[in-house]
This record gives structure tokens, C-alpha cells and sequence, in this order.
């Protein structure tokens, strides 16, 4: 078993290696080899980040709980087997799981090698967008590293929260007594700073998503960036609920002193409900029935942003119309010859089958 597993190991380093030689080779006819290695060395560097930033807390919380847990605490028949069970591969379930972890969030982190040089190397562009007045750049190179950044740390934050609780619950500092909820005081102020860091991330990529709506197209739309429900409807609400996000990891920070579960609990549920009403509810009604009836007039502003933005991006923002006299000498009858043609010929108004036209896009 020891043979196959080494030969089956050197058989899966052997077309590494070869894969990437191949590339050095490649790249290295070409002329570009440090394009190579500017992106393993990126890799390599993202890698090693992931791998600690999830590790290091998700350790820490585990260590956190078990140094906190209750030395006399009377635990069920149950748990006292899965104790004996797992006691002798504490440690290395203590410091194993973490690695795993870390292991799986470095190499999601790897592949996310441009997206970091991208933040680190990107430039001001000299335009601003007309919504927040921000440079274009910070949507381009910044904003997709911030929310990736938020992303990943939710998730670490997240991971620590369960390891916590896996352990304060296996070792008494939580227990469940019928309907009622028994939480040592070390348990309770690392569950409710976890929590606080948590609700703060979420207000922070929840502030963040207004800036997305620019980048973005809605299936009620035909044109990328923010529509007029985006700019009255979405982004307020954006801000909003972020604002009470921020204010429910307050109320997590204020139960870690006082103990009291009452308050964040109501707090987060009126998030939720909030973020149902305000980010889903009230965008589609302002679409449906303020929008809808009158598109040419609303969105025509939102409209002239983007054809704004898309004459700047191919550099034809200073080309100028000039109307001239066309004179065509046309002969009597010319379209007799031409009635079959002319007479399938409609004339429509653009602004009233956008959802035909967003249909034949969609096929196409």
C-alpha cells in the first residue's frame, strides 16, 4: 500500500513538473518568460496568505474555546464518549483541521493572483463615474479586490464561529437543557465578538455592492451600469442596510459585555427582514410601477451614461456630428419597382419592444 501511494505520488509530481517546464519553455521562447514568473511568484505569494489567514484564526478559535471551557462541567453520557473518543487526537485534530483548511483557502486564494496585481498595479484613469464621482479605476482594479477580500474574510470569520461552537458545545461551555440555552461567560464573549466581526463585514460588502451596481446589467434593463431604480431604489437601500448592519455588530459587541442575546437576535432578524423589504421588495416596485410606464423619461439620463461612457472607452468622446444637405436627384416611380420590398418595411418605435429585442439577444 506505502509503494502504491509513493509510485501514485511521484506519477502526480512527474506531469507537474512537466506541465510546468513545458510552460517555461514556452514562455521562454516567446520572450516573456518573467510574465511566468510574475504569476507563480503571485501564486505562490496569494498561496502562503490564504493558507494563514484562515488558519491562524480558525487555531485561535479553537484554542480559544477548549483554554476557556468549563474544568468542572458536568457533561451527558454522550459527550463524555465523544471525549474519551477524541482526547488522544486532540492535538492533532487541533492543529490538523486548521491546516486542512488553510490548505484549500490557499489555493482558492492562488487563483486569485491577478485580481491582486490588478489592485496593486492599477492607475487612476483621469475619468470619474457622474453617480459617486469616483475614479473609473477604483471600479476596474479595486473594487473587485475588496469584495473579494470582504468574501474571504467572512468566510474565515464564519469557519472560526462553527469551530467555536464545535468545541464549546464538545466540552460543556455550551449545553442544551430542553429549551433552555447554558453558555459559559469565555463562550459567550467569543461567540459575540465573532459575531460583531461578522455583521461588520457584512455591512462592509453590503456598502460595497452599491458601487457593483454601475458594473452591473438587471434583466429589466437593456444597458449596463445604474437605471434610474438602481440610482433611487438600490443604492439607498444599499446604505441603508448597511448602516443597521453595522448597528447589529454593535449590539453583538454590547451582549460580549452585558450577556444579554436579546437584542442582537432582534436586531439581525430585523436585518433580514430588512434586507428582503428594502434590497428586493421596494426596487421591484419602484421598477414595475414607476419605471415601467414610463421609461423614455426616466431612463433616458441613465441611458445617456452609458452611451457617455462607451464613447469615452473607445476614444471617441470628442467626435463631433455635422449635419449637411444630402441631395439625391430620385426619379418618379423609382420605388415602383421596389413595392414588395417597401411595403414589409415597419416603422417601430425602438422604446416599446425593448423585451422583443432583449429576447433576440438572448438567443443569439
Amino acid at each position: 500500500m506505502i509503494t502504491l501511494t509513493v509510485v501514485a505520488v511521484l506519477v502526480v509530481l512527474f506531469f507537474i513538473f512537466a506541465s510546468l517546464y513545458t510552460d517555461w519553455l514556452w514562455f521562454e521562447q516567446l520572450g516573456f518568460l518573467k510574465v511566468l514568473t510574475t504569476q507563480w511568484v503571485a501564486s505562490t505569494v496569494m498561496f502562503f496568505i490564504g493558507f494563514v489567514a484562515m488558519a491562524a484564526p480558525v487555531l485561535a478559535s479553537i484554542e480559544i474555546a477548549f483554554r476557556g471551557r468549563p474544568v468542572y462541567a458536568k457533561l451527558n453520557a454522550q459527550l463524555d464518549r465523544y471525549q474519551q473518543v477524541i482526547e488522544p487526537l486532540r492535538r492533532l485534530a487541533m492543529w490538523g483541521i486548521p491546516a486542512v483548511l488553510g490548505i484549500f483557502a490557499g489555493v482558492a486564494s492562488s487563483s486569485r493572483w491577478q485580481l491582486a496585481l490588478e489592485w496593486i498595479n492599477g492607475v487612476p484613469s483621469g475619468k470619474v463615474d457622474p453617480q459617486f464621482k469616483l475614479d473609473i479605476s477604483f471600479y476596474l482594479f479595486a473594487l473587485p479586490f475588496y469584495q473579494a477580500v470582504t468574501a474571504f474574510a467572512s468566510a474565515v470569520v464564519l469557519i472560526s464561529a462553527i469551530a467555536a461552537i464545535a468545541t464549546s458545545y464538545l466540552y460543556g461551555a455550551l449545553r442544551f437543557n430542553g429549551r433552555e440555552v447554558r453558555i459559559s461567560r469565555t463562550a459567550r464573549v467569543q461567540l459575540a465578538v465573532t459575531g460583531a466581526v461578522y455583521l461588520a463585514l457584512q455591512a462592509v460588502s453590503i456598502w460595497l455592492d452599491q458601487y457593483a451596481t454601475l458594473s452591473t446589467k438587471t434583466s429589466s434593463t437593456l444597458f449596463e451600469g445604474a437605471s434610474f431604480a438602481d440610482a433611487t431604489a438600490v443604492i439607498p437601500g444599499r446604505q441603508i442596510l448597511a448602516g443597521i448592519a453595522a448597528v447589529v455588530a454593535i449590539l453583538f459587541i454590547i451582549t460580549a459585555v452585558i450577556g444579554r442575546w436579546r437584542f442582537p437576535l432582534i436586531g439581525t432578524a430585523l436585518l433580514l427582514v430588512s434586507g428582503l423589504l428594502i434590497g428586493s421588495v421596494y426596487p421591484f416596485v419602484v421598477q414595475k410601477f414607476q419605471v415601467e410606464p414610463n421609461v423614455r423619461t426616466l431612463e433616458a439620463p441613465y441611458i445617456q451614461r452609458n452611451i457617455n461612457a462607451t464613447r469615452d472607452a473607445y476614444g471617441v468622446a470628442d467626435v463631433k456630428e455635422e449635419a449637411y444637405s444630402a441631395k439625391t436627384d430620385a426619379q418618379q416611380g423609382a420605388l415602383r419597382n421596389d413595392v414588395d420590398t417597401t411595403a414589409s418595411i415597419r416603422i417601430i418605435d425602438p422604446a416599446l419592444v425593448s423585451d422583443a429585442f432583449g429576447q433576440l439577444q438572448r438567443i443569439k
